[in-house]
């Protein structure tokens, strides 16, 4: 039997990333930019079937991307995804993680990730693309302080 195991993303994971990302409908604009070391993927057998990345904004961080193949949903994986990335803002001292959601508010509320107004996210992670793009002016913001 197969485990699905959370390891760092590698550059030959890019493209599997993109697909699994466009395959979900979440952004791909600014996965180039911040891919490499802030993200991570769930491998199972030598199949990306999840991922989850962070973008740093001046000691801010935005969880992005949280991504799990249909087959995957339900294992916990998405929670381990996020739990992994939550662990690696805080060893690099970012003091806050927010997201942007449409469709998986109750999944981050239960992560402990607060609803906020737009407005009560840090400045600095704000210039992201996740806040800046028009596809995102109607999803839900949320904030975790990591102190």
């Amino acid at each position: 039997m197969n485990v699905t195991r959370l390891r760092p993303a590698r550059t030959s994971d890019r493209s599997a990333v993109q697909d699994l990302i466009v395959s979900e409908r979440l952004l791909l604009e600014g996965v180039d930019e911040s891919f490499g070391e802030a993200w991570v993927v769930a491998v199972r057998g030598d199949r990306v079937v999840g991922c989850a990345g962070v973008e740093s904004h001046g000691g801010h961080g935005v969880l992005r991307s949280v991504a799990v193949a249909v087959d995957e949903r339900g294992s916990g994986l998405g929670r381990r995804l996020v739990e992994n990335r939550v662990a690696w803002a805080r060893e690099r001292g970012l003091e806050t993680l927010s997201l942007l959601t449409l469709t998986a508010a109750d999944f981050f509320a239960h992560l402990g990730f607060r609803e906020v107004p737009r407005e009560d996210v840090p400045a600095a992670a704000r210039v992201s693309g996740e806040f800046t793009h028009t596809d995102c002016v109607t999803a839900r913001a949320f904030l975790r302080r990591l102190d």
